[in-house]
């Protein structure tokens, strides 16, 4: 990594340390039929426990895919043949990663409020 050469020296080392020691989440209590649900919420009291010192905030990620998909062909409409074809039949010739980001950063303000 380059983080002697960026961070200050304490920084640094945290942040060596960060990557070096992944967490491993046993996550008790789940059973195997287990919804996502379960899971989502066994993961973060798990993640609220093991980084107690940290914020952790949950934002809902419920159909930000397609919201960003939408978002994406409002700000970049189909042009030529493209523009009669349905857009819900129609797939971003990017990946829409950055706009879901948008989204959840969106909602997370929106939730502040």
């Amino acid at each position: 990594t380059n983080f002697e050469n960026k961070l200050p020296i304490l920084q640094s080392e945290l942040a060596r340390d960060v990557i070096k020691d992944p967490y491993i989440f046993e996550l008790e209590g789940i059973k195997e039929n287990a919804v996502e649900k379960d899971i989502e919420n066994a993961m973060m009291e798990k993640i609220k426990n093991v980084l107690s010192d940290v914020e952790v905030i949950v934002v809902d990620e419920y159909n930000t895919t397609q919201l960003a998909k939408q978002e994406y062909w409002n700000l970049c409409p189909p042009k030529g043949w493209r523009r009669f074809f349905p857009l819900g039949m129609q797939v971003p010739p990017v990946p829409v990663d950055d706009i879901v980001a948008v989204i959840l950063g969106r909602r997370y303000l929106e939730d502040m409020n």
